[in-house]
């Protein structure tokens, strides 16, 4: 008899044997109880968790000529024929390698046969993401109105990426990843199943590493297995075996190091990171680990939801009183962006050892509550001087005076100080002038350099020459008036102006807001302005 992979063998066959996924059992059955079964259903999630397994459990329980109660027999003809994969009633078609439209042409061809032993034909479509926009238009019409006797259920990991005609013809049914218990309870099976005798240690590692997949958990785990030609299995083994090269004891010795300010240590270690060519990717995770658990333990978070094993959980205990929340978020930040750098293939020495050195130096960069509008923030042109504080805004100033609108036009110099932000009463106005589909009036006031409210004078200095002469219109005056009037409950006077930039100041208002958000935020300054030179 030939080899059959753990994922295959301890496949579930059954609603009851679903990990974690007690909710799309529940919706299935019910729907084969009442016999209100869809035409179409899509079933989305990770890769992994069981979304297939599912399609064909379901297949055969609406198929099956003996169901016990809910659940298919799993010994008629036709459950053992969709178990094998023999059935020529239940077709299985992976997307990615069938994705265009002849294809699809072909499928709306057989559609129109009868099936051959068993009340549906099941159409199991994987990946269905994949298919070109042809062969999705080219799909609509069968799977809207699918003959009595035929049945699709769509799988995919990327619904976002489905045309809408396509999800408002199916049943939708999100799975979800199972936790990590559930995961080690699906380990045990396998072990008791195959005779295994492996160390807590390790199944919990290999829970941790299948991040919520069943599928490569049972793969890694027959890794093990296989590899090792043995049925003690010791964590030395699995370290070696899955090739990982990360040593716990490794991970928080270069975590202690970021901590304590220890650049040379970090140096040393990010120089056998790269000589014993230990996966930077799993190095990353496993730090992200631990710094997320001290986030969660300085926020009083319980210990059972950081999701680590009692030897990192004592280290982070020791390490609490030893970081603050904003370095922990900063040094989490910094991970995540490395974590990009290294999808994209552009991590090397250099940039994991400054990576790890602006997580030593994070007292030298300004704390991310002042970056995203925390206790204070800095007026853009006015970094680091002209403190404001959060929420406050200086251009709500108005009497209670009424007085004749009349726009005044006005011309300033670009070196006049812009104010920190937009009044309240303005952006309700421009949310106005979107609701009411004025688009054109809501960009003109949206493109302004500062609005302040003096008395009973309205200043208004836009940042473009047409904004500021669309302004002139009797048109655009009258509605602006309108809702000026109802906002301030007063007629004002209105002052128009614009910025008049000279060709030697070519600094963008908005650009320059953003520049500072950016420096705030990584630290850093401004070393040289102007074009890239060709």
């Amino acid at each position: 008899m030939s080899y059959i992979p753990f994922v295959q063998k301890y496949r579930p066959t059954r609603f009851s044997e679903l990990v974690g996924q007690s909710h799309v059992a529940s919706i299935l059955q019910s729907a084969f109880r009442e016999n209100s079964i869809a035409p179409a259903y899509l079933f989305s999630g990770p890769h992994g968790i069981g979304k297939t397994s599912t399609a064909r459990i379901f297949a055969k329980l609406i198929n099956c000529e003996a169901p016990e109660g809910i659940e298919p027999c799993n010994r008629c003809h036709s459950c053992i024929d969709i178990s094998s994969g023999r059935s020529m009633d239940v077709i299985e078609i992976d997307a990615a390698s069938n994705r265009r439209i002849d294809e699809v042409r072909q499928l709306r061809e057989n559609v129109k046969f009868a099936p051959v032993k068993t009340k549906y034909k099941v159409y199991i479509i994987d990946e269905v993401h994949m298919l070109t926009l042809e062969a999705f238009n080219a799909l609509l019409k069968t799977l809207e109105e699918p003959p009595d006797y035929v049945r699709f259920i769509l799988a995919t990991t990327h619904p976002h990426k489905l045309p809408p005609t396509i999800l408002s013809r199916c049943q939708r049914i999100e799975f979800t990843r199972p936790d990590r218990e559930q995961i080690r309870a699906y380990l045990d099976i396998i072990c008791e199943g195959e005779s295994l005798e492996i160390e807590p240690q390790v199944l919990d590692f290999i829970s941790r590493k299948a991040n919520g997949s069943m599928r490569d958990a049972g793969a890694l785990l027959e890794q093990v297995a296989v590899v090792s030609m043995s049925n003690e299995i010791s964590w030395e083994d699995i370290i070696s075996i899955l090739d990982t090269g990360i040593d716990s004891g490794f991970v928080l010795d270069l975590i202690r190091a970021v901590i304590d300010r220890d650049v040379v240590e970090i140096v040393k270690l990010v120089d056998t990171v790269i000589k014993q060519g230990i996966d930077i990717a799993g190095l990353l995770s496993s730090i992200e680990e631990i710094f997320r658990a001290l986030l969660l333990g300085l926020e009083s978070v319980p210990e059972e939801l950081w999701n680590l094993d009692n030897e990192r959980k004592d280290f982070v205990r020791f390490m609490l009183d030893r970081i603050n929340k904003t370095e922990a978020f900063y040094i989490l930040q910094v991970l995540i962006k490395m974590k990009e750098w290294v999808s994209r293939g552009i991590l090397d020495r250099l940039a994991l050892e400054l990576g790890f050195i602006k997580m030593a130096e994070r007292a030298n960069f300004v704390p991310l509550q002042q970056a995203y509008g925390g206790a204070t923030r800095y007026a853009p042109g006015n970094r680091g001087q002209q403190s404001i504080a959060s929420g406050q805004d200086s251009s709500l100033l108005y009497s209670d005076r009424q007085s004749k609108s009349t726009p005044i036009p006005k011309e300033i110099h670009p070196k006049a100080e812009r104010p920190a932000s937009q009044p309240d009463f303005w952006r309700r106005i421009i949310a106005d002038l979107v609701r009411s589909k004025n688009m054109f009036l809501a960009h003109i006031l949206q493109d302004i350099w500062s609005v302040q409210l003096q008395g009973d004078t309205l200043n208004v200095v836009f940042v473009q020459k047409f904004s500021y002469e669309s302004m002139k219109d009797n048109k655009n005056l009258s509605v602006f008036r309108e809702l000026i009037t109802r906002e301030l409950g007063k007629g004002i006077r209105f002052k128009f102006s614009f910025l008049n930039k000279s060709k030697s100041d070519t600094s963008d208002p908005a650009f320059e807001e953003k520049i500072n958000m950016a420096l705030d935020t990584f630290g850093g300054k401004v070393v040289e302005r102007g074009r890239l030179k060709e």
